[in-house]
């Protein structure tokens, strides 16, 4: 098998504690943190599978209601007369479309020459 290696930092006493025990087994510390890594990452993929499972479960648990919500919405958006959201078609180069947004946003926060007019 190919090695590669690896910087390892380790605090203080975690590294004490596996100098000690590499030498009361006599094995290198460098196979201690191996077998250490290849532990943790089965329990860690059996985790992240088992949680993976639990996630496709709860998905084919919403599939009927997923098919009758698309159904429910397909027949209101074939029985609406007329579609708020739709929008209008306009014919505006993008700089017709931004002054028009300016327009509107000036509208939106300055007061009318009316209310201005009642004010004084």
């Amino acid at each position: 098998m190919q090695r590669k290696a690896l910087t390892l930092r380790l605090d203080f006493q975690t590294y004490q504690a596996l100098e000690f025990i590499a030498g009361q087994t006599g094995e290198s510390m460098n196979s201690i943190i191996n077998k250490a890594v290849v532990s943790e990452l089965a329990r860690t993929s059996r985790r992240l599978e088992k949680d993976l499972d639990n996630t496709l479960e709860r998905l084919r648990s919403l599939k009927p209601s997923l098919e009758s919500d698309a159904e429910e919405f397909a027949r209101l958006e074939s029985s609406a007369e007329e579609d708020p959201a739709e929008g209008i078609i306009v014919d505006m180069t993008p700089e017709q479309v931004r002054a028009a947004r300016r327009r509107s946003i000036r509208t939106e926060t300055t007061p009318s020459r009316e209310s201005k007019n009642a004010k004084s």
